[in-house]
Protein backbone atom coordinates (compact mmCIF):
# COMPACT_ATOMS: atom_id res chain seq x y z
CA UNK A 1 0.00 0.00 0.00
CA UNK A 2 1.34 3.41 -0.97
CA UNK A 3 2.05 5.75 1.88
CA UNK A 4 -0.84 8.08 2.70
CA UNK A 5 -3.46 6.13 0.78
CA UNK A 6 -6.32 4.37 2.51
CA UNK A 7 -6.67 0.63 2.06
CA UNK A 8 -9.09 -0.35 -0.74
CA UNK A 9 -11.88 -2.30 0.95
CA UNK A 10 -13.90 -3.23 -2.14
CA UNK A 11 -14.49 -2.26 -5.74
CA UNK A 12 -17.64 -2.50 -7.84
CA UNK A 13 -17.67 -2.54 -11.64
CA UNK A 14 -21.30 -3.29 -12.50
CA UNK A 15 -23.14 -0.08 -11.61
CA UNK A 16 -23.00 1.53 -15.05
CA UNK A 17 -21.33 4.76 -16.09
CA UNK A 18 -21.38 8.30 -14.75
CA UNK A 19 -19.79 10.74 -12.38
CA UNK A 20 -22.12 10.38 -9.42
CA UNK A 21 -21.07 11.07 -5.87
CA UNK A 22 -21.97 8.39 -3.34
CA UNK A 23 -24.26 8.95 -0.38
CA UNK A 24 -23.74 6.86 2.76
CA UNK A 25 -26.42 6.58 5.42
CA UNK A 26 -27.33 3.97 8.00
CA UNK A 27 -24.80 1.41 6.77
CA UNK A 28 -25.94 1.71 3.16
CA UNK A 29 -24.07 3.19 0.20
CA UNK A 30 -26.15 4.77 -2.58
CA UNK A 31 -24.70 5.42 -6.03
CA UNK A 32 -26.19 6.02 -9.45
CA UNK A 33 -25.10 4.82 -12.86
CA UNK A 34 -26.28 4.79 -16.46
CA UNK A 35 -26.89 1.42 -18.10
CA UNK A 36 -28.48 1.12 -21.55
CA UNK A 37 -29.52 4.82 -21.50
CA UNK A 38 -31.44 4.38 -18.23
CA UNK A 39 -30.43 5.95 -14.90
CA UNK A 40 -30.29 3.47 -12.02
CA UNK A 41 -29.81 3.96 -8.31
CA UNK A 42 -28.05 1.18 -6.42
CA UNK A 43 -28.13 0.49 -2.69
CA UNK A 44 -25.12 -1.44 -1.40
CA UNK A 45 -24.18 -2.72 2.03
CA UNK A 46 -20.82 -1.70 3.51
CA UNK A 47 -19.13 -4.74 1.94
CA UNK A 48 -20.30 -3.71 -1.57
CA UNK A 49 -23.06 -6.33 -1.85
CA UNK A 50 -26.12 -5.05 -3.73
CA UNK A 51 -29.26 -4.67 -1.59
CA UNK A 52 -31.47 -3.34 -4.41
CA UNK A 53 -31.51 -1.26 -7.56
CA UNK A 54 -34.20 0.93 -9.11
CA UNK A 55 -34.67 2.95 -12.29
CA UNK A 56 -35.31 6.70 -12.40
CA UNK A 57 -35.81 7.12 -16.13
CA UNK A 58 -33.82 8.19 -19.15
CA UNK A 59 -30.15 8.86 -18.51
CA UNK A 60 -28.31 12.06 -19.45
CA UNK A 61 -26.24 11.03 -22.45
CA UNK A 62 -24.29 14.27 -23.04
CA UNK A 63 -21.18 15.42 -21.16
CA UNK A 64 -20.33 14.12 -17.70
CA UNK A 65 -23.59 12.90 -16.15
CA UNK A 66 -23.51 13.45 -12.38
CA UNK A 67 -26.82 12.73 -10.63
CA UNK A 68 -26.95 13.56 -6.93
CA UNK A 69 -28.75 11.91 -4.03
CA UNK A 70 -29.54 12.65 -0.41
CA UNK A 71 -31.17 10.52 2.28
CA UNK A 72 -33.89 11.68 4.65
CA UNK A 73 -35.11 9.25 7.29
CA UNK A 74 -36.16 6.09 5.38
CA UNK A 75 -36.04 7.66 1.91
CA UNK A 76 -33.37 8.45 -0.67
CA UNK A 77 -33.90 11.31 -3.13
CA UNK A 78 -32.23 11.71 -6.52
CA UNK A 79 -31.96 14.59 -8.94
CA UNK A 80 -30.98 13.42 -12.42
CA UNK A 81 -29.06 15.48 -15.01
CA UNK A 82 -31.94 14.61 -17.38
CA UNK A 83 -34.21 16.68 -15.05
CA UNK A 84 -35.95 13.80 -13.30
CA UNK A 85 -36.29 13.90 -9.50
CA UNK A 86 -37.39 10.89 -7.50
CA UNK A 87 -37.87 9.49 -4.02
CA UNK A 88 -37.27 5.83 -3.11
CA UNK A 89 -37.71 3.71 0.01
CA UNK A 90 -34.24 3.01 1.45
CA UNK A 91 -35.13 -0.52 2.56
CA UNK A 92 -36.77 -1.84 -0.61
CA UNK A 93 -35.99 0.58 -3.45
CA UNK A 94 -39.71 1.06 -4.04
CA UNK A 95 -40.38 4.28 -5.93
CA UNK A 96 -42.47 6.66 -3.82
CA UNK A 97 -42.70 9.54 -6.31
CA UNK A 98 -40.99 11.05 -9.35
CA UNK A 99 -41.36 14.39 -11.11
CA UNK A 100 -40.06 15.95 -14.30
CA UNK A 101 -38.30 19.06 -12.96
CA UNK A 102 -38.44 20.59 -16.43
CA UNK A 103 -42.05 21.55 -15.75
CA UNK A 104 -40.74 24.24 -13.38
CA UNK A 105 -38.75 25.99 -16.13
CA UNK A 106 -35.04 26.47 -16.54
CA UNK A 107 -32.65 24.81 -18.93
CA UNK A 108 -29.80 22.44 -18.17
CA UNK A 109 -26.21 23.49 -18.68
CA UNK A 110 -23.55 21.38 -20.37
CA UNK A 111 -23.66 18.82 -17.57
CA UNK A 112 -27.45 18.70 -17.31
CA UNK A 113 -28.98 19.26 -13.93
CA UNK A 114 -26.19 18.34 -11.52
CA UNK A 115 -27.44 19.64 -8.19
CA UNK A 116 -28.34 17.94 -4.94
CA UNK A 117 -31.94 17.90 -3.72
CA UNK A 118 -32.33 20.38 -0.87
CA UNK A 119 -35.01 20.66 1.78
CA UNK A 120 -35.18 22.73 4.93
CA UNK A 121 -37.34 20.08 6.54
CA UNK A 122 -37.30 16.31 6.10
CA UNK A 123 -41.08 16.22 5.73
CA UNK A 124 -40.81 18.45 2.62
CA UNK A 125 -38.83 15.82 0.75
CA UNK A 126 -41.09 13.04 1.90
CA UNK A 127 -44.11 14.98 0.66
CA UNK A 128 -42.44 15.68 -2.69
CA UNK A 129 -41.67 19.33 -1.94
CA UNK A 130 -37.94 19.41 -2.62
CA UNK A 131 -36.17 22.58 -3.71
CA UNK A 132 -34.26 22.07 -6.95
CA UNK A 133 -31.79 24.82 -7.79
CA UNK A 134 -29.74 25.33 -10.91
CA UNK A 135 -26.65 27.47 -11.12
CA UNK A 136 -27.19 31.23 -11.38
CA UNK A 137 -26.90 32.99 -14.71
Amino acid sequence: MARGRPKLLWKLDDVGQGFSAVTVSRKTVYVTGEKDNVLHIFALDLSGKRKWQAELGAAWTANYPAPRSVTVDATVHIFSPARRAGCFDTRTGRQIWTVDAGQFGGKPGGWGYSESPLSWKARDLQAGRAELHRGAR
